[in-house]
């Protein structure tokens, strides 16, 4: 009985200094933020008021002690061991399926004709079924190449639909950006953005690129620019696309001041720094939107994917990387709502309820689907905006 005790005790000691461990390892990062020579945050400035109404937003240094409120609403990032435990469980079961087919025989020939077979059936009918809907969802783009979205969005819009489009850079040339901007500046309906571009703290030479492009886009006929620096090292956080886009919309939306109200009539757009859109991407998704009477808390919207900026000069395994990945969005991401991928659509309103993206993620389009379903407690859908979207390499 006392060693009970006494085993009981040691156990919560252990867990008291594990704790103790976490909170001093959390406000050494928070001491080490504070300590920064400065932060950077958005500020509005017109420029050219008597020619151009349009609001840019500049980059510039405030107080190391001003920190930008995040909205971190999730809870701890899990260890190390936690994640690699999950891996190795996830990994062993993909590893028992590929091999089922060699050491099965080993236990029952008869188990082996019966499983082997059904295993090939339900491949084969999975994929027959993919590749059907593939093929429809391929016609479905043919027959909309040359549809006048603009055109039939005024006869279906009581309020003004509005976007943001986020683009997520890090390391990328500057030109590869700009050509990906430079597509969203060629819509149909460029009046309607608000482009957000997010640096991360340890880009390169990120204020000379930041002047750069807003030089180069002021007159592109934006609602907005805005430029944002996503600090390293806030507590909770990975570097990735997540964090950097959860920054940088969250920020968009406090220096618009959007009324709750006025959120279903705000669209999302999160995309890569590769990534060219069409010109009537914001149109189209502009209409199907108002065509399915504005589903602000029950839909995302995903365009077809393809691969990649000059995919026929590269190799064998990539070409055909990239035209399997198009099948996959084409016939089953999509049908099924199974995921979002890459460069997705939302309204603001479900980002909002969302807790918009957790930052202790690496990439945003998995893990938003899964976290808005868990926040708003119903299955969302995945609709298919139907124009196609040509996104950067695959290897």
């Amino acid at each position: 009985m006392a060693s009970k005790k006494k085993d009981f005790h040691r156990r919560n000691l252990f867990e008291a200094e594990q704790k103790i461990n976490r909170s001093e390892q959390e406000i050494a990062v928070i001491s080490e933020i504070l300590q920064q020579s400065s932060f950077t945050r958005g500020k509005s400035i017109n420029e050219n008021e008597t020619i151009d109404q349009h609001i840019n937003i500049v980059i510039e240094q405030v107080s190391s002690h001003t920190i930008i409120e995040t909205g971190i609403t999730h809870s701890r990032v899990k260890t190390s061991g936690q994640r690699v435990r999950w891996n190795i469980l996830v990994n062993l079961l993909v590893w028992l399926v590929i091999t089922f087919p060699f050491w099965i025989p080993f236990l029952s020939n008869q188990v082996a004709y019966y499983m082997i077979a059904s295993i090939q059936g339900v491949f084969v009918f999975m994929w027959t079924i993919i590749a059907i809907l593939a093929v429809k969802n391929v016609f479905i783009l043919y027959a909309n190449r040359t549809y006048n979205y603009t055109e039939n969005i005024t006869s279906l819009e009581k309020t003004r639909i509005r976007h943001i489009v986020a683009i997520s850079c890090y390391k990328e040339p500057l030109e590869v950006i700009a050509t990906s901007i430079q597509s969203v500046a060629n819509q149909t309906e460029v009046h309607r953005i608000i482009m957000v571009i997010s640096f991360e703290e340890k880009t390169l030479d990120k204020e000379e690129k930041c002047k750069c492009l807003n030089k180069r886009f002021k007159d592109a006929g934006f609602e907005r620019i805005i430029f944002t620096i996503h600090p390293y090292g806030l507590p909770n956080e990975i570097p990735g696309k997540c964090s950097n886009s959860n920054y940088g919309i969250r920020m968009a939306v406090s220096q618009m001041d959007v009324a709750d109200d006025d959120m279903d009539n705000i669209l999302v757009t999160s995309c890569d720094a590769d990534s060219k859109f069409p010109p009537n991407y914001i149109a189209a998704l502009t209409l199907k939107y108002l065509q399915e009477n504005k589903p602000a808390l029950t839909t995302l919207y995903q365009s077809p994917l393809f691969y990649n900026w000059h995919l026929d000069g590269l190799s064998f395994v990539t070409r055909v990387t990239g035209l399997m990945r198009s099948l996959l969005i084409l016939g089953a991401l999509i049908p099924f709502s199974i995921n979002t991928i890459s460069i997705f659509s939302y309204p603001l309103s479900l980002g909002k309820k969302g807790k918009f993206i957790h930052p202790a993620y690496q990439m945003d389009d998995t893990i938003c689907l899964i976290r808005w379903m868990s926040e708003t407690q119903q299955r969302l859908r995945i609709s298919m905006i139907p124009v196609p979207v040509i996104s950067g390499p695959t290897s």
